[in-house]
């Protein structure tokens, strides 16, 4: 398959070495050109669900600019997270979109979950909007005391295309964990309930420092949790998945006590841009 990476000035095809290059960590959007008196622009950013990280990040981009532009008119809608945003550039339904770091390597290499609707085009990568940590957590009952333990019991594994959730089930299969547990694929909505009722024994904890996404602080609201060690297996399987940063911290973001096992935890984190097609004008990105 032929790559496409967006241009500022429209399209070019490339090998995958390349699209790596324009649309990896690496690849940054050519910003040139100057604002003009009587230029107003209007940019759509495909962003994620209500209480994500993308959604959170784009209405304070969308704040920013409405105090601080006057020619930039700037709206974020929702999507089912970064999978579907890549999906819905590729199939020129949007121009801009907000992703991470990590799907544009499954994309170029046709994995999960893309092997079946493969990616052959991304919007260059624009400015950072996000780090976000991912550890595991447990839940008051389960005797789970490391990563180690939560073979053979439920495990909420997030919801199939939510952006998260393939670097999640990377990083459990390659720790030999995957095939080993219960799998509970719920919506972030629905998560709150299903901890609460008992049908979650672990899950994964999951935030920009120092906040807590939006469900998993209804999670701490309504049920008790707590970090569980860090085992050697999960360790070794997010230092070795591409695509991921590794960061020691704490399991941040509690109102409750949450470190009564350990109070250091091994996240893999994501970090995410703001991406721009070459439909948008270069004036309008420059202005964002």
């Amino acid at each position: 398959m032929a790559w496409k990476a967006s241009t500022r000035k429209g399209r070019y095809r490339s090998s995958r070495r390349s699209f790596l290059a324009a649309t990896g960590a690496v690849g940054v959007a050519s910003l040139a050109g100057c604002l003009g008196d009587d230029d107003t622009y209007n940019v759509t950013i495909s962003g994620a669900f209500s209480g994500s990280t993308t959604d959170r990040a784009g209405q304070a981009l969308v704040r920013a600019v409405n105090e601080h532009s006057d020619t930039v008119n700037l709206s974020v809608t929702g999507s089912g997270g970064w999978v579907e945003n890549s999906q819905l550039y590729n199939d020129d339904e949007v121009n801009a979109i907000g992703m991470d770091n990590f799907n544009p390597v499954r994309a170029r290499d046709g994995e999960p979950p893309y092997e079946d609707n493969p990616i052959d085009q991304l919007p260059l990568q624009g400015m950072y909007f996000d780090r976000m940590d991912n550890w595991m957590m447990a839940v008051e009952g389960s005797d789970l005391e490391e990563t180690d333990d939560i073979v053979g019991h439920d495990v909420y594994v997030l919801a199939p295309g939510m952006g998260t959730r393939v670097a999640l089930e990377t990083v459990l299969r390659n720790a030999g964990y995957w095939d080993e547990i219960e799998h509970v694929e719920v919506g972030p909505g629905d998560l709150p309930g299903a901890v609460e009722e008992g049908r979650i024994d672990a899950l994964p904890g999951q935030g920009t420092p120092p906040q807590l996404l939006g469900y998993h602080q209804e999670v701490d609201a309504r049920s008790d949790v707590y970090a569980i060690e860090s085992s050697d297996a999960w360790v070794e399987a997010v230092e070795n998945t591409e695509g991921l940063e590794t960061v020691v911290t704490d399991p941040f973001g509690y109102e409750q006590d949450v470190t009564r096992i350990t109070d250091e935890v091994t996240t893999f984190a994501i970090t995410s841009q703001w991406r721009f097609g070459g439909e948008v004008e270069d004036d309008a990105v420059y202005e964002l």
